[in-house]
């Protein structure tokens, strides 16, 4: 049975996708989406991270979560988990997490490494949001 737990009061909790969800605040959006009654799909780099906190999720609130792996610095990965989102029905709640950083001095950096850093910041996440609002909106509008 799920945790009916719900701060943000939402109406049904159906199902939440959330990017960069392997560690850090990624994980914990996981951790507090779960106890609040969403299934989840998780989007990370690190399979055996994913695998682990889908296990413990599964295990502590008895939802469904489904993992994909992608490295959103790749157009491919990218295109994957578009697909994905397109397929979704009842997404409601979508998390752009994903993100990295350097600590050199930005003349330093390589370009390609600066225009893999675009594609997680900015790429992916506008086209999540692309592939995701039409069904969205849509599901907004029947109620």
């Amino acid at each position: 049975m799920k945790t009916q737990i719900n701060f943000m009061n939402w109406k049904n909790p159906e199902l939440a996708l959330i990017t960069g969800s392997s560690s850090g605040i990624g994980a914990e959006f996981a951790r507090q989406l779960a106890e609040q009654g969403f299934d989840l799909i998780l989007v990370a780099r690190r399979k055996e991270k994913l695998n682990q906190l889908a296990s413990l999720l599964i295990e502590k609130n008895d939802n469904k979560v489904e993992f994909l792996i992608a490295d959103l610095s790749q157009m491919s990965d990218i295109e994957k988990v578009v697909s994905r989102i397109k397929k979704l029905d009842n997404l409601d709640v979508l998390i752009n997490n994903a993100g990295f950083g350097f600590m050199s001095p930005f003349l330093q950096i390589e370009q390609i490494k600066l225009v893999n850093m675009i594609n997680v910041h900015f790429t992916s996440p506008v086209l999540f949001c692309h592939a995701a609002l039409p069904k969205m909106i849509e599901s907004e509008e029947l109620l």
